[in-house]
């Protein structure tokens, strides 16, 4: 009986650890690899001399219709990155900044290659639809 009751749950063991690590590695395919920007299309700098706020949620799209949940920046991660490989070179790019703790100041450009395009300085949460060629003299 002991012998039928481990061939019946060792499968059923091996099935059930399984579905866990998939559900891990398609979580790790969404979430982006956090380091610094290349720079080679749309970025994202933290002035963390300007930030008080914990951490930054970010919403990213093309427009505030077709937004997205990205992801939210840490004050021990890197205070400059990429966005998604999918949204790396659009024209135009429609981005959600919300603080956390609210009424903590977040502080940060939203980049183009080589310069600032917007800066958002906010104690709540702030959208911005921007284009490449839009420019921001308080991000350089």
């Amino acid at each position: 009986m002991r012998r039928s009751f481990l061939f019946v749950m060792l499968p059923l063991l091996v099935f059930v650890m399984g579905i866990p690590s998939q559900e891990s590695s398609s979580r790790a395919a969404m979430t982006p690899i956090i380091g610094t920007a290349t720079k080679t299309g749309w970025w994202i700098k933290v002035r963390t001399d300007r930030t008080e706020a914990t951490s930054i949620d970010f919403q990213i799209g093309t427009k505030r219709e077709d937004r997205e949940s990205w992801r939210a920046w840490h004050s021990s991660d890197p205070t400059e990155f990429d966005v998604p490989d999918k949204y790396l070179k659009v024209a135009h790019l429609y981005i959600q900044a919300t603080a956390n703790p609210q009424g903590k100041k977040a502080w940060l450009c939203i980049m183009y290659e080589d310069h600032g395009v917007q800066h958002i300085d906010t104690d709540n949460s702030n959208e911005q639809d921007k284009n490449q060629t839009d420019s921001d003299g308080d991000c350089n």
